[in-house]
């Protein structure tokens, strides 16, 4: 069934296309050095749009990650956050009306549950990792006992 998700995700709705874009998004941001905490979590949101139907974005102090641990780089990434979050509301906004004209047919409907999915993300791409769904539910099922 991920499959069929992918494929229908890159097929007909040209889903490479938005990971291409995060992709060449995120390289830019991250050869300013200044935006590299953002270009990290864009480059992590273009991995996402490669396959969404298999993976999970979550954020990376859940994995205990040693850069998610480092002092200067948490407070250099909430700092590039505030300086994102009127682009990231504005593509937010964008998305979700994107997400909503895909679920109006049948066939768009797993597309759009996709781009649902990445909008915590494409708010606030700093300090986030993709991980597949499988990892993501042994978390939480280890949390929960």
């Amino acid at each position: 069934m991920r499959l069929l998700g992918n494929i229908l995700w890159h097929i007909p709705f040209l889903g490479f296309l938005s990971a291409i874009y995060m992709l060449f998004l995120g390289a830019f941001f991250t050869l300013t050095i200044v935006g590299a905490p953002l270009g990290a979590g864009l480059f992590e949101l273009g991995r996402f749009y490669l396959a969404p139907f298999g993976n999970r974005l979550v954020n990376a102090s859940e994995l205990g990650t040693p850069l998610s641990q480092n002092p200067v780089w948490v407070g250099w990434g909430w700092l590039v956050t505030l300086c994102w979050l009127p682009f990231g509301l504005i593509a937010c906004f964008i998305l979700v009306f994107q997400a909503l004209g895909l679920c109006l047919t049948i066939i768009g409907i797993p597309p759009g549950i996709a781009i649902f999915r990445s909008l915590e993300t494409i708010l606030n791409p700093v300090g986030k990792t993709v991980i597949s769904s499988n990892l993501k539910m042994e978390m939480t099922r280890r949390h929960m006992h």
